[in-house]
C-alpha cells in the first residue's frame, strides 16, 4: 500500500494557491478517506464469494429446469385426470338419461 505524505500533499497545494488552512483541511480529507480503500486482498476474497454464488445459481438454475419439467407433467396428468373424470361423468349422466 502506498504511503501518505500530508506534508507533500500540504506544500504541492499551497503552490497551487491554496491557502494553508484549506490545503491542511484537503490533506487530512484525505487522510482520512486513505484507509477506507480497499485492498487487493479484499478483492480476491470477493471474487471467491462471487464465484460461490455463481455456482449456487448454476445449481438453482438446474433445480428450476427439473421443477419445470415436474409441473409440465403434472399439467398434463390433471388434464387427462379431468377428461376422463368428464368422460365418466357423461357416461353416467348418459346412462341416468337413458333409464
Amino acid at each position: 500500500m502506498a504511503t501518505f505524505d500530508s506534508l507533500r500533499i500540504v506544500k504541492d497545494l499551497q503552490a497551487a494557491g491554496f491557502a494553508q488552512n484549506q490545503a491542511e483541511a484537503v490533506a487530512t480529507a484525505i487522510r482520512t478517506g486513505h484507509g477506507d480503500v480497499a485492498k487487493k486482498s479484499e478483492f480476491s476474497g470477493l471474487r471467491s464469494e462471487f464465484s460461490g454464488l455463481r455456482a449456487e445459481f448454476v445449481g438453482m438454475r438446474s433445480e428450476l429446469a427439473g421443477v419445470r419439467s415436474e409441473l409440465v407433467a403434472v399439467k398434463w396428468a390433471v388434464g387427462l385426470l379431468a377428461a376422463l373424470n368428464m368422460s365418466t361423468l357423461a357416461a353416467v349422466v348418459g346412462q341416468l338419461l337413458s333409464a
